[in-house]
């Protein structure tokens, strides 16, 4: 298990289910990130210039208010190309996005998910073997 622990990582979370962020947030502080959260697109961006683009991973839900998911990675990724993405989506259909994050080739976190599946992927998003 010690080798999917976090270092002090900066991790952006934007989700607005408050149980699905609550859970995510302990999940990633507890196993040695440092979480800022967000429960919107605008928020999120608000947060990362707040925080002078100082992050290291975007976990973002892909299906979020006024602005998904992919399009927030999509502008933060023009203004932070090093970005490190991770989104995550319980949908399968059209609202997932899955062919469009597929083809940009961003990792994608099916929920739900559980602390293990979580940390791991983080790990393997902000480390690719």
């Amino acid at each position: 298990m010690e080798q999917v622990l976090g270092h002090g990582e900066r991790i952006l979370l934007v989700e607005d289910e408050d149980n699905v962020r609550d859970f995510a947030k302990r999940a990633l502080s507890e196993g040695g990130y440092e979480v800022l959260e967000a429960t919107s697109a605008e928020e999120a961006m608000t947060i990362f210039e707040n925080e002078e683009r100082r992050v290291d991973l975007i976990f973002s839900d892909v299906v979020l208010p006024a602005k998904s998911g992919l399009q927030l990675v999509e502008e933060l990724l023009s203004v932070s190309p090093e970005l490190h993405v991770l989104l995550s989506s319980g949908y399968t259909d059209q609202k997932s996005q899955w062919s469009v994050i597929d083809e940009k080739g961003l990792a994608f976190l099916p929920k739900p998910y559980d602390i293990g599946e979580l940390l791991r992927t983080i790990r393997e998003t902000i480390e690719p073997t």
